[in-house]
């Protein structure tokens, strides 16, 4: 047993010194290319962690627990930058999201100003009708998202896309989420 254990001992140790005698030469050349692609790694994380929205997120969490700022403004005006970003798309399916993700910024305002409901219908009918000035063209446009919402063929062209999201944008102006 001891001679085996010798054996493959002698073994590795040749092969080392007959690798070892060609790879010497090349050694800073796999140096530099370990460090390029150290580099190259830790900017693709960094990359993925600014893009995927992580950093946003533990942002928000670590001003939730020390009470620092208003982070549901911070959000709000998140997803309004989105849904400004997806009006703007050439797919119809991005202008639905963004009616769609307007309705949402639209009824989380309803449940912070304290109007109760099951769901977005019911908080939207105890809106009041004085508190905007396009209320009726706000009535439309909801009614549009639910179309959008309802009706997987609904056709929506971006200009009326475009009307609802400016609809949503004025009554968001008239109760201060946007400037």
């Amino acid at each position: 047993m001891e001679q085996l254990f010798q054996s493959v001992i002698s073994y590795f140790l040749k092969t080392r010194e007959f690798f070892g005698g060609i790879l010497e030469p090349a050694l800073p050349w796999f140096y530099g290319a370990a460090v390029l692609l150290s580099i190259f790694f830790f900017w693709g994380i960094i990359h993925f962690i600014i893009n995927s929205g992580y950093l946003a997120r533990m942002t928000d969490e670590y001003s939730n627990r020390f009470g620092i700022g208003d982070v549901s403004q911070l959000r709000k005006l998140r997803a309004w930058k989105k849904v400004l970003k997806r009006i703007k798309s050439v797919e119809m399916t991005d202008w639905k999201l963004a009616i769609l993700e307007c309705d949402v910024l639209f009824d989380e305002i309803l449940k912070h100003s304290g109007i109760r409901g099951a769901d977005v219908h019911e908080r939207f009918e105890q809106f009041p009708s004085t508190s905007v000035s396009n209320y009726e063209r706000l009535l439309q446009a909801h009614r549009v998202r639910d179309s959008v919402a309802n009706d997987a063929g609904f056709i929506l062209s971006q200009e009326e896309a475009r009307a609802v999201v400016k609809i949503y944008e004025q009554t968001f102006k008239e109760l201060g989420l946007i400037s």
